[in-house]
């Protein structure tokens, strides 16, 4: 799998209705790198999201 640099990945976050939120992770703002939805609290979509930027950072990237 492809690594980058976490200083090139954006996360966004978006109300989809009651309790669903979708969540994508871009590559220097545009690139679609991952994406998903989750229902519940906002709390659980950015930490779905969190999970993703650390599974496609290289945190040795310097």
């Amino acid at each position: 799998m492809t690594k980058y640099h976490p200083d090139r990945l954006k996360l966004q976050i978006q109300g989809r209705g009651l309790n669903t939120w979708n969540w994508k992770l871009l590559l220097d703002g545009k690139k679609l790198i991952k994406s998903g939805t989750v229902s519940g609290s906002r709390r659980n979509a950015e930490v779905a999201a969190q999970a993703a930027i650390r599974e496609v950072s290289d945190l040795d990237a310097e």
